[in-house]
């Protein structure tokens, strides 16, 4: 009862501390007191002493089994807290209100009353305002436990093998610059072909549009209809959407989680083949052309007129609409589309230039990776260890080859880079729309010690385990607590 009073928790000492002299509001101030927590908790606490004198129990092991139940209760009242912390953080729901009583933790937490938690509900009922551990600062303390915890097991995890970093800078919504680590151990394609497979929908939409919208809305309506419906277009949009259609493999590829180089190098040397392919297919360029055709409802494509003086287009010479769609926008795009698979992946030697090293590859490049990755000695090691390897092995199992270049260091090591190495920057990337999703115009205020552990919870909730919830409770309550935990 004194430790109550030293802290507070007690606005009235009339009946307990010293006698009540307010006689005209006696029987007002008496019947109060009797419906106190603190004096219910305290006659309860009279009958048990006097109960366990008269029965001849040992009092301090009545002392010690109370302690031993009201730090469970403490316990299991501080696990309620910490798991509406971490849902909320994990599920990128904002914790605050406009003021401190309010948004949607508190409700949450006030929802977990109504669902039945006695013990949350005692604890609100008869803790002060700033003893509830629903402060900001308790929010702020169990969200760095939780992501530092997160991030440890991360580390434990990438300690076992070996791993590359990812590093990259990108502002947030107040301006601030927030870098991204990245361990490793929107998709454009396919909405081009989705709007090529919709475009006669799109193209009646715009006339209904045309027709019956108001004045401005019809207007933009013709304009962009009109637009669309030129020749050039449809056949632009045919041909975009056949390719864009084949290449959505590699950019599904290329925006998952985990996608090693030697993957990519298979997928872009596939796409290069069959674009080489295509390219000298006469039937393929026909068939886009009667595609386009069938789309505009025309038998044939209208062409530009012929110019005398050629200042902001070509004459081209053709006999025939598809023979001239073919030379002036087909065999452009698809050399153009060829060349920078070509410059970004397959003649890029940073990026591809390690897995000549590997068989069934010829080691072309070997001395331009033993200067660029400082490996000592690599290109003596290569002949040596391509030697010892079998015929049949190829650079699929990248495993296996590790394990057989065990007597090679510079080879051991050129192989555990091959096999982090990370082919995009996509996790980078997927971290800075977390970090959109969680800072965003109404939390701009935010600090960059939150931001970072609301990322680190939401881009790992996976992780936010009822396990992970028990050490973040150990790790709270650890500490030197108002409350006995």
């Amino acid at each position: 009862m004194q430790a109550r009073l030293k802290h507070g928790t007690l606005r009235d000492t009339a009946f307990v501390t010293r006698p009540c002299i307010d006689y005209k509001k006696f029987m007002e101030k008496a019947v109060a007191y009797r419906d106190t927590n603190y004096h219910r908790e305290s006659n309860i606490a009279a009958k048990k002493f006097v109960k366990s004198m008269e029965t001849g129990q040992n009092v301090r092991a009545n002392m010690e089994a109370q302690y031993s139940t009201q730090t469970k209760e403490n316990r299991r009242l501080m696990t309620s807290i910490v798991e509406t912390v971490m849902f909320c953080a994990s599920g990128n729901i904002p914790l605050r209100g406009h003021s401190g009583d309010s948004g949607s933790f508190v409700n949450l937490l006030l929802f977990r009353i109504d669902a039945g938690d006695e013990d949350l509900k005692r604890h609100f009922a008869r803790m002060a305002g700033n003893a509830k551990y629903t402060s900001p600062m308790i929010q702020n303390e169990i969200l760095k436990v939780a992501s530092n915890m997160i991030v440890h097991d991360i580390v434990m995890e990438a300690n076992k093998s070996f791993v590359s970093v990812i590093a990259d800078e990108s502002c947030d919504i107040s301006g601030k610059e927030q870098l991204s680590i990245v361990l490793r151990w929107s998709e454009k394609y396919k909405s081009i072909r989705i709007f090529k497979c919709n475009f006669k929908r799109v193209l009646e939409a715009l006339d209904s549009l045309a027709r019956d919208a108001n004045s401005e809305t019809r207007a933009k309506a013709f304009s962009l209809k009109s637009a669309l419906e030129k020749s050039s277009v449809i056949y632009a949009v045919c041909l975009i959407g056949r390719y864009s259609a084949l290449m959505e493999p590699l950019a599904r590829a290329l925006q998952a989680v985990g996608v090693s180089v030697p993957s990519v190098k298979n997928l872009t040397s596939s796409l290069q083949s069959v674009i080489a392919e295509e390219r000298n297919d006469s039937e393929i360029a026909l068939n886009i052309y009667k595609e386009a055709c069938e789309i505009a409802g025309l038998k044939e494509l209208t062409i530009p007129r012929v110019v005398e003086v050629q200042v902001y287009r070509d004459n081209v010479c053709a006999d025939s609409a598809s023979q001239y769609f073919k030379r002036s926008v087909y065999l452009p795009y698809v050399d153009g589309l060829s060349c920078s698979i070509r410059e970004r992946f397959i003649d890029n030697p940073s990026f591809f230039s390690l897995l000549s090293i590997l068989p069934p590859n010829k080691p072309v490049h070997v001395d331009e990776v033993e200067r660029l990755y400082l490996l000592d000695n690599l290109q003596n090691e290569v002949r040596l260890w391509r030697t010892s390897l079998s015929s049949d092995v190829n650079d699929e199992c990248l495993e296996g080859l590790l394990l057989s270049a065990r007597d090679y260091p510079s080879v051991y090591t050129a192989i555990q880079i091959v096999m982090t190495l990370p082919a995009t920057t996509v996790e980078a990337e997927r971290s800075f729309s977390c970090m959109e999703r969680v800072k965003t115009w109404l939390r701009s205020s935010m600090t960059s010690n939150r931001l970072s552990d609301l990322c680190v919870l939401h881009c790992h909730r996976e992780m936010v385990t009822e396990e992970k919830i028990n050490r973040v409770v150990s790790s709270i309550v650890s500490g030197k607590r108002r409350m006995d935990f």
